[in-house]
């Protein structure tokens, strides 16, 4: 029979709230403020998919644990924490193909009514 599964997969783990003290302006790393962060990873899932096993594929509570220990580093740049949580992430999981990482800030302070503002860095990984 021929192989019906799809190789590659795309995994989406959004909307992991913390609040923390990454920012330029003294007040930021002084009072902190409320982060998003989404990370989308692209892999190879065909084990995953055909046996049910987490081994085949990537480990969304780590991918967490990654992310959470990054937030705990005070950063000035989204843009820096964005690609530390990226560098971090292909460091455990060397195989995946392409990974996309979203830091929103909410409410920044700024001279004006400003919901949020944020950084999105792709990496793709040569094989």
């Amino acid at each position: 029979m021929k192989n019906i599964y799809p190789k590659e997969g795309l995994i989406g783990i959004t909307g992991m709230r913390f609040f923390a003290y990454h920012g330029v302006h003294p007040i930021e790393r002084t009072n902190g403020n409320n982060f998003i962060v989404d990370v989308y990873i692209k892999t190879e899932m065909r084990v995953a998919v055909e046996e049910d096993d987490l081994d085949g594929t990537v480990d969304y509570s780590l991918v967490y644990k990654i992310v959470k220990s990054q937030m705990l580093f005070k950063c000035s740049l989204l843009e820096h924490l964005a690609g530390k949580i990226i560098s971090n992430i292909v460091e455990e999981f060397p195989y995946i193909s392409h990974i996309q990482v979203k830091v929103t800030k909410e409410n920044p302070p700024m001279e004006g009514n400003v919901a949020a503002t944020f950084v999105e860095l792709e990496k793709k990984i040569k094989k």
